[in-house]
C-alpha cells in the first residue's frame, strides 16, 4: 500500500494523514474482499460471524458500499486482491469484478438484468475506477442517441391517444405501421426495493462526476424518461397496467431524481 499510496490519494478529495490512509487501505480493503470472497464460495462452519449471521447487517453492509464516497479505488482491490483471494488454494479462478457482480446481484432488477451475461471490458486502461463503476459499466444498456429534444406528453395523455406501452429491453418509440395500428412505446421495466433508491442515487452521482464522454449519463436518462411521464396518479396508473412499474411510489422517487439531476445540484447520496 505504501507504493500505491500517492496514487490512491489522488482519488480523496480530502488530505489524510499517510499512515491512516495505508491502514484504512489495507483493513478497509481486506474486509470487502472477504465480503465478497464469503459471498462467492460460501461461510465456513467455524463460528458465528457478526454480519453474515445477522439479518439485517448484510443489508446495511452493502447498502454502505454503493456510497459513492465510500468506495475505494479498484487498483487498490485489485492488488489486495492477487495478494490474497487469488492465493487461496481451492478457489475457483477468477477475477475481482468475477466476485462483485453477484455480491450486488439483487440490488437492481430493471426487468433485463445481464447478470449472466459475460461483463464487457473495462474502460480506460484496462481498470475500473472502483466497485460502482463496474456495476454501472454492468447494468447500464448503451444506445443510439438521438440529436435534439423533445417535448413528452405524460403517459396518461400518450396512452388516450391511443399509444401503447409495453415493457421492452431498450426505449424505443415505434410509429403505426399501418392506418389503423397503435404506435408502441417500450420501455425497460423498473421495480423499486428497498435497496433499488440508494443503488440508482448513487449510479446517477457516480454519472455526474464523470465526463459524458467517459461516463455516459443512461441512469439519469432513464430517471428524468420516467419522471416526464409520470406527473399524476393517472400517469402511474397506465405504466403499472403496462407493467413497466410495480411499485406506487416511484413517482416520489422519480420526481425527486429528476429534479435534482435537472437543477444541477450535488446529489447527496443516501
Amino acid at each position: 500500500m505504501r507504493k500505491v499510496l500517492d496514487e490512491a490519494k489522488k482519488c480523496y478529495a480530502e488530505e489524510v494523514d499517510d499512515q491512516l490512509i495505508e491502514q484504512m487501505l489495507v483493513i478497509d480493503g481486506c474486509f470487502i474482499l472477504e465480503l465478497l470472497y464469503v459471498n462467492y464460495h460460501g461461510k465456513p462452519n467455524d463460528g458465528i460471524d457478526p454480519i453474515l449471521d445477522s439479518i439485517l447487517m448484510p443489508i446495511y453492509v452493502r447498502h454502505d458500499l454503493l456510497l459513492l464516497e465510500s468506495q475505494l479505488p479498484f487498483f487498490v482491490l485489485n492488488k489486495l486482491f492477487d495478494l490474497t483471494v487469488a492465493h487461496i488454494a481451492g478457489a475457483r479462478q477468477g477475477t475481482l469484478t468475477d466476485y462483485v457482480i453477484p455480491y450486488f446481484g439483487n440490488m437492481w432488477d430493471s426487468g433485463n438484468n445481464r447478470t449472466t451475461l459475460p461483463l464487457p471490458p473495462p474502460p480506460k486502461n484496462n481498470e475500473y475506477c472502483h466497485i460502482l463503476h463496474i456495476l454501472h459499466n454492468h447494468y447500464a444498456k448503451p444506445q443510439e442517441q438521438n440529436p435534439g429534444s423533445l417535448v413528452m406528453p405524460c403517459a396518461s395523455d400518450l396512452d388516450y391517444a391511443g399509444v401503447k406501452f409495453r415493457v421492452g429491453t431498450e426505449v424505443r418509440f415505434q410509429n403505426p405501421e399501418g392506418p389503423f395500428d397503435r404506435a408502441y412505446f417500450e420501455i425497460p421495466k423498473l421495480k423499486l426495493y428497498d435497496s433499488s433508491e440508494p443503488f440508482l442515487r448513487n449510479l446517477i452521482a457516480f454519472e455526474q462526476c464523470c465526463h459524458g464522454d467517459v461516463i455516459k449519463r443512461y441512469f439519469a436518462s432513464y430517471a428524468v424518461l420516467l419522471d416526464t411521464l409520470i406527473n399524476t396518479h393517472k400517469d402511474v396508473q397506465v405504466l403499472e397496467r403496462a407493467k413497466i412499474i410495480d411499485n406506487y411510489c416511484v413517482s416520489d422517487f422519480l420526481t425527486t431524481l429528476s429534479t435534482q439531476y435537472s437543477s444541477g445540484k450535488h446529489w447527496q447520496n443516501r
